[in-house]
């Protein structure tokens, strides 16, 4: 990776993407909603976690490489009321998960 992409990677990866994370019988599910397809499974919040932010970084590099645009954090939520011509406030809930020791 050349040193202007990992530099458009970093300023990425330093965004906070709200994430969606569903109980299954199988554990967990998380997705990030501004990403379309970066998603995870996991047993435990603490790997899946994990596991999501290296999907999302793998999500971020693939897109880049490809010339392909990135959205914004929470660019799902920002869809505009014609009758008033405001944005629809946007709740982001961040989940802190410590690591297991």
């Amino acid at each position: 990776m050349d040193r202007q992409t990992a530099r458009r990677v970093s300023y990425y990866l330093r965004l906070h993407y709200p994430m969606r994370v569903t109980a299954s019988t199988n554990g967990f599910r998380c997705c990030h909603p501004d990403l379309p397809g970066c998603g995870c499974a996991g047993w435990d919040l603490p790997t899946l976690y994990a596991t999501l932010e290296q999907c999302r970084r793998d999500w971020i590099v693939e897109r880049i490489e490809r010339g392909r645009p990135i959205p914004m954090p929470n660019s799902h939520l920002r869809a505009t009321d014609a009758t008033v011509g405001t944005p629809e406030p946007v709740r982001t809930l961040r989940l802190a998960v410590a690591a297991s020791a």
